[in-house]
């Protein structure tokens, strides 16, 4: 089977809890996610999953995701004349919990890249820091 990879400048987003809450006026159950700017960023992640797939349908049977998350190192990771400092750590570690960023793109891939993210068998990820925020893509068969 095919792989598909992508890449977008983006800065990683968890998929936090979420939050239901009876409609003011309809009375209708509405549920939110509590991430702000999580429904674009899953749309983007998507857009680039479609273009990836060069049109193609979403995938059948069991799927693979590998995942990279990369986080700008802020300023305070370097000295006045910019080389790293020697206590700045070698991993995000106080950032977004990988779990989440991961739930946040295989919904954002759902229907897309493959019908459900139940046919995830295999998932990798890590997050590391980088000269941008960015969020690194690949799936495809087993």
């Amino acid at each position: 089977m095919r792989w598909y990879e992508f890449d977008i400048q983006a800065t990683p987003l968890p998929k936090g809890s979420t939050k239901s809450f009876p409609h003011p006026k309809t009375g209708k159950i509405v549920t939110t996610s509590t991430t702000k700017g999580l429904k674009p960023y899953q749309r983007h992640l998507g857009a680039a999953a479609a273009e990836a797939m060069l049109g193609q349908a979403p995938m059948i049977g069991p799927v693979r995701v590998n995942m990279a998350f990369i986080f700008a190192r802020p300023k305070s990771h370097r000295r006045a004349r910019g080389d790293l400092k020697p206590d700045a750590p070698q991993y995000p570690t106080t950032r977004a919990d990988v779990d989440k960023l991961v739930r946040a793109v295989l919904d954002g891939l759902e229907g897309v890249a493959y019908l459900n993210d139940k046919q995830v068998v295999v998932q990798y990820a890590e997050k590391f820091w980088g000269p941008e925020d960015r969020v690194r893509v690949q799936f495809g068969g087993p």
